[in-house]
């Protein structure tokens, strides 16, 4: 048997420790991977089991949660699966998200369900319209929707509109209310009566109106009373449902749609305005302090993204701007970084 000579030893050692660590590093990119995918993109099921893909609409509707839900359709075309069940539980809220979140669902390959739940859940303004454009609606006992007379708001205020424009706003809701509920053949006389006279609904008053199709008591009621149902498409052709012993996989926000959808609700963004604000104004009465500044300027600028002020990514880009500003400054007033 030869021994190795030293330097021969050396790089036998050094080839070793560079597998290991090589080893270590593709394992840390696979894990780093792993934690940053969602759980959409998970393997696929097997063809012979149909596939219900769960998406949670919670909340208000705004960018984030439109992109959740269009992401989440679009997976549900990827993996070829059976339905698509989007939970509801929302007060209302944009009407650009609220349109985007439609206008996916219409155009959906995979057949879509919307249900109110659980128990006490709306689907109110917003809500409301996205449940009646759905190929299947269903709400659970003791649910309501409706209230969805549009009002214009500026920084999550309402503002006092003439009446001129306040009827020409709700016709455009109205029309495009019609659109999509005559073609689900819904009853869109009765659907419009919550835009004129902002009325709402409970599951039992739309089931016999004949604006949903469904009341059942859970989402594994909703998905057996589907097994085997024919329903017509917004294109016209008609579709059976198989949905026997489906698998049921859930589609979640990622953590940035969780921490962008978290800040636009009323309580943080207010936290975040008056932070933005008394840091701005430390600043200026303390010059050279540093901290109040740099934590003022980020939290108004997410603050003015949660009132709907900046697009995300226009907010995305002012934090570029501020952090450039900030290393700028930093060889000027050198600090702590």
């Amino acid at each position: 048997m030869t021994a190795l000579a030293p330097f021969e030893r050396s790089a036998f050692r050094f080839r070793r420790a560079s597998a290991a660590a090589g080893f270590l590093v593709f394992s840390a990119i696979g894990t780093l991977q792993a934690m940053l995918l969602p759980p959409s993109s998970s393997a696929d099921m097997p063809a012979s089991s149909p596939l219900v893909l769960e998406l949670k609409l919670d909340g208000e509707v705004e960018p984030i949660l439109a992109t959740y839900i269009d992401e989440g359709l679009a997976d549900a075309a990827r993996r070829h699966a059976s339905l698509v069940l989007i939970t509801m539980d929302t007060p209302g809220g944009l009407s650009d998200s609220m349109k985007d979140i439609i206008q996916h669902i219409l155009a959906s390959p995979v057949p879509v369900a919307v249900y109110v739940s659980p128990t006490g859940a709306r689907g109110a303004s917003a809500g409301f319209y996205i449940l009646l454009s759905a190929d299947i609606a269903a709400m659970a006992p003791g649910t309501h929707a409706g209230a969805a007379s549009p009002i214009i708001a500026i920084g999550g205020f309402p503002q006092q509109i003439d009446e001129v424009f306040r009827r020409k706003i709700n016709q455009d809701a109205m029309a495009f209310l019609r659109s999509f509920t005559v073609r689900r053949g819904r009853n869109p006389e009765l659907a419009e009566k919550a835009i004129t006279e902002s009325k709402a609904f409970t599951e039992r008053e739309c089931l016999d109106g004949k604006m949903i199709d469904l009341i059942v008591n859970t989402s594994d009621d909703l998905i057996r009373e589907l097994d085997g149902r024919t329903i017509t498409r917004f294109d016209g052709t008609k579709v059976t449902l198989v949905l026997k012993s489906a698998v049921r996989a859930p589609f979640e926000l990622s953590a940035r749609q969780r921490f962008l959808a978290r800040i636009v609700e009323p309580d943080v963004f207010f936290v975040l305005l008056i932070l933005g604000v008394l840091g701005l104004y430390t600043e200026f009465t303390h010059p050279g302090v540093i901290a109040p500044g740099v934590i003022g300027g980020i939290c108004l600028i997410l603050a003015l993204y949660a009132m709907h002020f900046l697009p995300v990514n226009l907010a995305g880009l002012f934090l570029i701007v501020l952090s450039l500003a900030f290393f700028i400054l930093e060889a000027k007033a050198p600090s702590h970084g």
